[in-house]
C-alpha cells in the first residue's frame, strides 16, 4: 500500500509523514534506488535511519536526565517521525503492521514477568498459552523483503568470492613449498 492521503483510513500522522517525504524528495529517492535495483544503497539508507533513531532516543535520555520536559516530548515526538518516515519510505503499510502487533498485544494477558523487575505495581503483558505473535505479509513489510533477499545474495556472493580468493591465496603459498 503507498502511503497516501487519499485513503479515508490513513492516519494524520502518516498523511504528514508522507507530505514532508514529497516535499524533500525522499520517497522519490527511495522509489527510484529500488526501481534501480540498488539494494545495498537501500540496505545503507535503512541502517543511516536506524542509527538516526538510536541518536535520537540518546538526546531524548540526555534530556530526561537533565529533566527537560520540553526536550523530552521533542525527542519522543522525533523517534515517532523517524520511525513513521522509515516505515513510509520503505512502503511498509504501517497501519496493517500496526493493527497486527495490537492485536497480538492485546491477546496478551496480564501478569508479573518474573525476569524483569517492575517497581511500579502494574501488570506486566505475558503471553498465554497458544499466544501468536504478530503476523507479517508481504504488504506489511513492503520493499523490505526484496532489499534483504538481494543483500543476503550480494553477501554470499562477497564470502564466495573471497573463499575463492583465499584458496587461490594458499594454493600459491603451497606451490612455493613443493
Amino acid at each position: 500500500m503507498n502511503l497516501k492521503p487519499s485513503n479515508p483510513n490513513y492516519s494524520k500522522w502518516l498523511s504528514d509523514i508522507h507530505d514532508m517525504h514529497e516535499k524533500f524528495g525522499a520517497k522519490e529517492w527511495v522509489d527510484h534506488k529500488f526501481a534501480m535495483k540498488n539494494f545495498k544503497t537501500l540496505n545503507d539508507f535503512l541502517a543511516f535511519r536506524l542509527d538516526f533513531l538510536e541518536e535520537e532516543f540518546e538526546e531524548t535520555q540526555m534530556a530526561f536526565l537533565k529533566k527537560d520536559p520540553t526536550e523530552v516530548v521533542d525527542g519522543l515526538i522525533d523517534l515517532i517521525v523517524i520511525a513513521i518516515g522509515t516505515l513510509q519510505l520503505f512502503d511498509c503499510d504501517a497501519d496493517l503492521a500496526w493493527n497486527e502487533v495490537l492485536r497480538a498485544n492485546m491477546e496478551k494477558e496480564p501478569g508479573a514477568n518474573k525476569s524483569r523487575k517492575n517497581p511500579f505495581g502494574l501488570p506486566d503483558m505475558n503471553k498465554p498459552e497458544g499466544w501468536k505473535g504478530p503476523e507479517y505479509h508481504a504488504g506489511h513489510v513492503g520493499m523490505l523483503t526484496e532489499i534483504f533477499k538481494n543483500e543476503k545474495e550480494r553477501i554470499q556472493t562477497l564470502r564466495e568470492k573471497r573463499d575463492l580468493e583465499n584458496e587461490f591465496k594458499g594454493q600459491v603459498a603451497n606451490s612455493q613449498y613443493e
